[in-house]
């Protein structure tokens, strides 16, 4: 499919659209803090309550694939995050909730992946997102803004619009349980790209079963299955092909909540994956074209 497509709708460059749709989720959520400081202290509190969300945790994980292409599978690889949402509307049924959700994303690496400064040469990536998120009984729907910057390396900054959308089947569709919740993701590189000389578009199709296990713990086991796509020049072999199949993966993964009170709700995730890679991806990983590895995640949310 051809990139212009995706980058221009009319006269308006997508880059535009994406920075301006940036700039107004901003706006909105400066403009929801601000509203809700200006409130009494007994208001506040409420408001924080029912309005502002807030979490961090951090991944170790053994190996770090992104959207199948290797970054790295050697030494110790740790990835904290911290998340803020803030809520701008609740639903009624007919209507979603919706919020702004901001946030970032960071990988340490012990390898030094990529290094070429004196500085900061463990700190491999430092990406930021903003994005707004609607959500209705079974159905979800998001846009985010993200930008990813390399600060060890002497990677571009990349900037990516995204729509993501998620819905429940009805249990008396077939496969309903097998299947579990299904995701659609569609990413487009308006600055720069991750992957390729031009900026690409990538398309990601997720779902997999959840069931609760050893009872009443509350500990849950989920079995997820990844597969991306390539929309335009996302997944390019050595012979200069556009690869539609980019790469598979099934996981097994197990949460056990830790605790909830005054001090945030715990959570601990262990699990791990399988990855099959396509032909443009297996170039990245030595030429292997499967690779197995395991995480474990520590969270907290208030």
């Amino acid at each position: 499919m051809n990139t212009q497509t995706f980058t221009q709708i009319g006269w308006i460059p997508m880059q535009k659209i994406s920075m301006m749709m940036a700039s107004v989720v901003l706006s909105v959520g400066m403009n929801t803090m601000l509203t809700i400081a200006d409130q009494p202290d007994e208001v506040t509190d409420t408001v924080n309550q029912d309005t502002l969300s807030f979490s961090f945790g951090a991944d170790m994980t053994s190996a770090y694939f992104f959207r199948g292409y290797l970054q790295e599978n050697q030494g110790i690889i740790i990835q904290p995050w911290v998340e803020f949402g803030v809520s701008l509307k609740e639903g009624d049924g007919d209507s979603p909730d919706v919020s702004l959700i901001f946030g970032n994303w960071n990988s340490f690496q012990s390898e030094k992946t990529g290094s070429t400064k004196k500085n900061l040469r463990t700190w491999y990536e430092s990406d930021f997102y903003v994005g707004v998120a609607m959500d209705w009984e079974s159905f979800s729907l998001g846009i985010s803004y993200t930008v990813y910057t390399y600060p060890s390396s002497t990677f571009n900054t990349v900037q990516e619009l995204g729509v993501t959308a998620g819905f429940s089947l009805p249990e008396n569709v077939m496969f309903s349980n097998l299947l579990g919740d299904i995701s659609l993701g569609l990413h487009i590189e308006v600055n720069n790209s991750n992957v390729n000389t031009n900026e690409s578009v990538y398309f990601e199709l997720g779902f997999g079963p959840s069931f609760e296990i050893f009872d009443s713990s509350g500990a849950t086991m989920s079995f997820p299955v990844t597969l991306g796509f390539s929309i335009d020049d996302y997944y390019v072999d050595a012979s200069g092909k556009d690869d539609f199949f980019g790469y598979s993966s099934i996981g097994a993964d197990i949460e056990f909540p830790l605790g909830s009170g005054s001090n945030g709700d715990w959570t601990m995730n262990i699990g791990g994956k399988l990855l099959f890679l396509g032909s443009a991806v297996e170039a990245a990983n030595n030429g292997k074209d499967d690779e197995v590895l395991g995480y474990i995640n520590l969270s907290v949310s208030y």
